[in-house]
């Protein structure tokens, strides 16, 4: 009889299954579908690590670690969510279509504090994407009794859920990941901000702070406030498509505007340089990130920094996306050095209470188009401003 669709998750023999997770823990990685305009040369081996997904995953990832950073923690993100829905048959896809990178890692020296080279090469579970009804339960629950069987120290469950799953079937989603021993990496699904609402910003910190060994991935800034809250690692995508999952089959909205999305620290959020070019060009203040730092020497700009309004349009992409990492990279270390978790989440809180004021005045102040700088939900939530 042929192995069922489902039931492809091979063992490892590898005889050190120390802490598979050593090597993330604790940091928030680049996430990455393509690498044409991703700062993957601004990774940090050390800090950080990167998530690979998409069709070219397998490529990209020994690229990177061939040609760029061979010490960097990387996760191989099949992505099979992106092409197929999960049915209680098959929660999975094939993982024998799936190999792992060839490239090994370089051993550490005996005195190294390093972790070991299997938890630097990690991987994901080529779960598909489970949508948020009895099927999707079903499926889960299979995905959950398959990935306890297997042994390999490498991997990491994939969850890819629907987001509505974070409002209507939490407590089920929370026992079945309780069961679970491996790790589990949830990837949030929608066709919009999975996490635009304060209701499911809630409900995704409530599943976090309640399941040990669970990363968020595939996300924006949610994944610090996941972080404060407990998760062991997450990453940031560098584009949109790769801040979230979109369920198989949906088209991306193109709209009119290719500039690309920026981080516009004091807001906390992500906006088109076109739109912060546009409307913020007589208040906005220089950013001094480390990109932006550079950019000001290679241009011998005399203020040291960049304007946040100086990404207008496309071919200023790779900048931003490399302003973008660096942004967040620097709010992470200011939060993770906090010298308890409950200072952690004060820090932040406080950060998003500054940037909900701000947003709120701009709201109330730029007129010709204030909703650019309308409050998010999620914002509000974060700053402790929403139940």
């Amino acid at each position: 009889m042929p192995t069922p669709p489902g039931r492809a998750l091979s063992p490892s023999t590898d005889p050190h299954p120390i802490d598979p997770l050593a090597a993330v823990r604790g940091r928030i990685l680049l996430h990455v579908r393509g690498t044409t305009e991703a700062p993957l040369e601004q990774v940090s081996a050390h800090r950080s690590g990167v998530v690979f997904s998409g069709a070219k995953a397998v490529e990209n990832l020994e690229s990177f670690i061939r040609d760029i950073c061979p010490e960097c923690p990387t996760v191989l993100d099949p992505s099979e969510y992106e092409r197929h829905f999960a049915t209680p048959a098959a929660p999975f896809t094939r993982s024998d279509q799936l190999p792992l990178p060839g490239v090994p890692a370089p051993r550490p020296s005996p005195e190294s504090a390093e972790p070991q080279p299997g938890g630097r090469r990690l991987r994901l579970t080529p779960t598909r994407y489970l949508r948020c009804d009895d099927d999707g339960e079903k499926a889960l629950r299979e995905a959950v009794a398959q990935a306890d069987e297997a042994s390999d120290p490498a991997l990491i469950l994939a969850v890819p859920i629907d987001a509505q799953w974070l409002t209507e079937r939490t407590d089920t989603l929370i026992s079945l990941l309780h069961r679970n021993r491996l790790p589990k990496a949830l990837i949030l699904g929608a066709e919009n901000n999975p996490t635009a609402s304060a209701i499911r910003a809630k409900g995704l910190r409530r599943i976090i702070a309640s399941c040990t060994d669970t990363a968020l991935l595939r996300t924006d800034l949610a994944a610090v406030d996941a972080m404060v809250h407990g998760a062991v690692f997450a990453s940031i995508g560098d584009t949109s498509s790769a801040r979230h999952a979109a369920p198989p089959g949906s088209r991306p909205r193109r709209g009119l505007d290719s500039s690309p999305n920026v981080l516009y620290r004091p807001l906390m959020r992500y906006i088109r340089g076109a739109k912060l070019a546009r409307y913020l060009e007589e208040e906005a203040k220089d950013c001094f990130c480390s990109a932006c730092a550079q950019w000001a020497d290679d241009h011998h700009r005399y203020s040291g920094g960049r304007p946040p309004t100086g990404f207008p349009g496309a071919a200023d992409t790779r900048d931003a996306h490399a302003h973008n990492m660096a942004v967040w990279s620097r709010l992470w270390a200011d939060i993770s050095v906090r010298p308890s978790p409950s200072e952690a989440k004060e820090y932040w809180r406080r950060v998003c209470s500054s940037a909900e004021a701000l947003s709120s005045w701009h709201h109330k102040n730029v007129l010709e188009y204030s909703e650019v700088f309308a409050v998010p939900a999620y914002l509000r939530y974060w700053a402790g401003k929403a139940g």
